[in-house]
């Protein structure tokens, strides 16, 4: 982790296994197409902050969520 004033900061790898992502290439993306939120380029570096995750915009294609409903018995 790399600190920085204002925050800590993961390199690319670093998330990569923190994640459990088996290569650096999701992430990439994910930075590419604005799916991780505050990252800071430095040269060929990425830095991500220290609390972020990864935003799934899967919801937004018009796909259905599918939510079981609870039956609770009245006592």
């Amino acid at each position: 982790m790399i600190r920085i004033p204002g925050g800590s900061y993961f390199t690319v790898d670093q998330f990569r296994q923190r994640c459990g992502f088996r290569n650096a290439q999701p992430i990439y993306r994910a930075i590419q197409d604005g799916r991780l939120v505050g990252v800071i380029a430095v040269g060929d570096i990425y830095l991500i902050p220290a609390g972020s995750v990864i935003i799934d915009n899967k919801l937004k294609t018009g796909g259905k969520i599918r939510v079981k409903r609870l039956e609770i018995a009245d006592d």
